[in-house]
């Protein structure tokens, strides 16, 4: 319902952005270009800018989950191929000061499996790549950073021990000192000419990890403001986390942005100079619900130094194929005042992205490149430039017209209590017969949903046709399935088939599907009771295994392995 009247307040009320405490965030429309695709489909791949803005993508894998061994560039109206040294399938990207760009690890094999030592510097002006020292070792999911004397720093790693590792100039890769805690792509960020800091929410296993501060000379920092903001983690195609500095270290400035994300799912702007860290004042509370679904953004934070601008990127969860861009005008905060806060919208994409690797171009647009839906063997060649200032505000409103739009407020809050009422005494007369019948093994849903389409007075023949869909081609396996995807399946719109599935179950288009993937989790754990409950999630089209545990439990009132225990029990 709340989804719904958030939609519905879009739509109707122009002025009406994403609702801040702070004040109102507009929601802006924003244009996108289709640019030739990609030679090879590629996630997990870096990218970085060459002369002029030149776009160049390394590495990554490509269709099969396989790494591949290419770079490509833009230029020409085209993109062109070039062999690299190694594939870096995660691996880290580092822009040197001398202009060459650092690539290095990644996974050591096919499937994300193992890590590598390889490390390699592209000439951007030859188009050539050369070798460099091997890591201190076998890395994965790493990052790295130059000082100002040349010496890159690199720490991370993923199902592996972590440390910190240095080369010198001209020399090699050596360890540098203990990590207090393991991390997956962590940030390093420079705190002086030779030294740095290392954090982040991720442990080396993909676990929440203690937000202890490692310093490369000095021992760790406890930071209060992180216990309670934690910087969102980097997406799936890493970034050169130095993409996140806002101070000039050449004058001694070391200052950067973080996105932080609070435990009741706040997101703020973390300003982090030198080793103190504090809030950065916005206009705007950061929106945090979409039209359709919830926001998640991912970091870094990518800063534009010239417009004193910081971007970042989101999508809606679970997909919904629409591209979301979060601009924040940092340098009025560090004036005195309150940053503004714009989000900026796409029309759904026909890819769903979960990430792709992005670039900030010169003239302040965005580049997109490759990307993955949510199983790794199906990754995009698409490439789509977003222009957040070619669009404009939603539906704006006019001023002569105020009179109206009250008015409009009052029919809408009126008809959506009326609304309101009957969309609950429906949800929880469905949720009262779902809950007694799925707390037994023997419970399914689709049952239920099929009893439930044919109470009087509801339109039998779509309702029959989603069912027969989801039955049949058991579309709820696809991650990321939508309402358009649907539509579009069955050759009619989003909003019949939203309307259709509410009256005729009481439940949301999201409730309805997740039943289906219950139901099919369920038969999985009783036909292979040792598959790992992450297989068991992907396997039933979910898009995490967080959001397996938490609609398994809201549908069944037990955990996976409670439900198991209670199946599997001798009678």
């Amino acid at each position: 319902m709340r989804r719904f009247l958030a939609f519905l307040l879009l739509s109707v009320l122009p002025s009406v952005g994403l609702s801040a405490a702070g004040g109102t965030a507009p929601l802006v429309k924003m244009e996108v270009e289709r640019l030739p695709d990609l030679n090879i489909p590629r996630s997990a791949h870096v990218m970085a800018l060459g002369p002029g803005g030149e776009p160049v993508v390394f590495g990554g894998h490509t269709t099969g989950f396989v790494p591949t061994q290419t770079a490509e560039y833009f230029a020409d109206g085209a993109w062109h191929v070039l062999d690299m040294l190694y594939p870096h399938d995660w691996g880290f990207i580092l822009q040197l000061r001398s202009g060459g760009i650092a690539l290095g690890g990644g996974a050591g094999e096919a499937f994300g499996v193992g890590r590598s030592w390889g490390v390699e510097c592209y000439d951007p002006v030859s188009r050539t790549f050369s070798s460099l020292p091997i890591l201190d070792c076998r890395r994965s999911k790493a990052s790295a950073v130059e000082l100002e004397d040349g010496s890159i720093v690199v720490s991370g790693n993923w199902y592996a021990d972590d440390a910190i590792g240095i080369c010198p100039p001209g020399g090699t890769f050596e360890p540098a000192g203990e990590v207090s805690v393991g991390r997956e792509v962590p940030y390093i960020l420079p705190t002086g000419p030779l030294d740095a800091m290392i954090f982040g929410s991720l442990g080396n296993r993909e676990e929440e990890t203690s937000l202890t501060v490692d310093r490369l000379r000095g021992g760790p920092l406890e930071v209060p403001l992180l216990a309670e903001w934690r910087p969102v983690p980097m997406a799936e195609s890493q970034f050169d986390v130095s993409s996140c500095a806002i101070g000039d270290a050449a004058a001694g400035d070391y200052s950067y942005l973080l996105l932080g994300r609070r435990e009741d799912g706040r997101f703020a702007l973390i300003l982090m100079r030198g080793e103190a860290f504090s809030l950065l004042p916005l206009a705007a509370d950061i929106p945090t619900e979409g039209p359709e679904a919830p926001l998640i953004y991912y970091g870094p934070v990518m800063v534009d130094r010239a417009s004193r601008q910081a971007w970042v990127t989101g999508c809606e969860e679970p997909p919904t194929g629409r591209v979301f861009l979060l601009r924040i005008g940092y340098g009025e905060a560090l004036d005195g005042g309150e940053a503004p806060v714009t989000l900026f919208c796409s029309d759904p994409l026909r890819e769903k992205y979960v990430s792709a690797s992005w670039a900030l171009l010169p003239d302040g647009t965005l580049l997109a490149t490759g990307g993955m839906p949510r199983d790794n063997y199906n990754p995009f060649s698409s490439v789509y430039r977003f222009l957040p200032e070619g669009g404009e505000p939603w539906q704006p409103a006019r001023k002569s017209r105020q009179w109206l739009l009250g008015l409009l407020c009052g029919m809408l809050t009126a008809g959506l209590a009326v609304f309101a009422g009957y969309r609950l005494r429906r949800r929880r007369s469905f949720a009262h017969a779902q809950d007694d019948t799925l707390r037994h093994s023997d419970a399914d849903p689709i049952v239920i949903l099929s009893e439930a389409k044919n109470l009087p007075g509801e339109p039998p023949a779509l309702m029959s046709r989603i069912t027969a869909m989801m039955e049949e081609r058991q579309l709820f396996l696809q991650p990321g399935l939508s309402l358009h995807d649907v539509a579009q399946a069955l050759g009619t719109n989003v909003r019949y088939i939203s309307d259709c599935i509410n009256s005729s179950t009481g439940a949301s288009f999201s409730d309805y599907v997740n039943g289906y993937r219950v139901r099919h989790a369920q038969a999985l754990m009783k036909d292979r009771p040792g598959m790992p409950l992450s297989v068991v999630a992907t396997e039933s089209g979910f898009s995490s295994e967080s959001t397996f545990f938490r609609n398994f439990k809201a549908l069944t009132g037990k955990t996976p392995l409670q439900w198991l225990s209670e199946f599997s029990r001798p009678v």
